[in-house]
C-alpha cells in the first residue's frame, strides 16, 4: 500500500515558455489535479451480451487551483491573462516540493478555461482557476504520471 503524505506545503508554478521556467504562485489554499482517460463504449446489442464494453481512448484532465486573489501576483495575472487569450500555460504541481525525483508530483500543459472571483462577507476575496489538459501529463522529472 502507498503511504499517505503527511501534510506538505503544495507548490503551484505556472508558466508561458517552459515547465523548467515556471514561477510559483502564491496565496494557493487548494489544488486538484484529475487526469482521466477517455473511454469508448464497443458494446454490440444481442440477446447473448449483458454487460457494456469499452475500449480506453485519449487522456484528458483538469486542474482547479483556489488562490487568494492578490492583484499583485505576477503568477496569477499569467493565469488571468491565459484565461482572455486562450494560450497555453505550463502548470507545475509539487504536491510533495522536497520529494526525490520522481516523487514530486505532475507537470502538464494547460489552458485556462475560466475563472471566478468570489468575496465573502468576511472581507475576503478569492478567486478559481480551472484548467483543462492541452497534452498528457507527466511527473515532474518527465516520466509518464504514473504514481510519480
Amino acid at each position: 500500500p502507498m503511504a499517505a503524505l503527511p501534510g506538505y506545503p503544495v507548490q503551484v508554478k505556472i508558466g508561458i515558455v517552459s515547465f523548467a521556467a515556471a514561477s510559483a504562485m502564491g496565496q494557493v489554499n487548494s489544488v486538484t489535479y484529475g487526469p482521466q482517460r477517455k473511454q469508448l463504449n464497443v458494446s454490440a446489442f444481442s440477446s447473448t451480451i449483458t454487460a457494456e464494453r469499452y475500449i480506453m481512448g485519449l487522456n484528458s484532465g483538469r486542474v482547479t487551483i483556489k488562490t487568494d486573489y492578490d492583484a499583485d501576483d505576477a503568477v496569477q495575472d499569467v493565469l488571468r491573462a491565459a484565461q482572455l487569450s486562450g494560450v497555453d500555460v505550463y502548470v507545475v504541481l509539487h504536491f510533495n516540493p522536497s520529494g526525490s525525483v520522481g516523487q514530486k508530483g505532475y507537470q502538464v500543459l494547460c489552458k485556462c478555461t475560466d475563472l471566478s472571483v468570489d468575496a465573502n462577507v468576511d472581507g475576503k476575496v478569492e478567486q478559481s482557476f480551472n484548467l483543462v489538459f492541452s497534452n498528457a501529463a507527466t511527473g515532474t522529472d518527465g516520466t509518464p504520471a504514473v504514481d510519480t
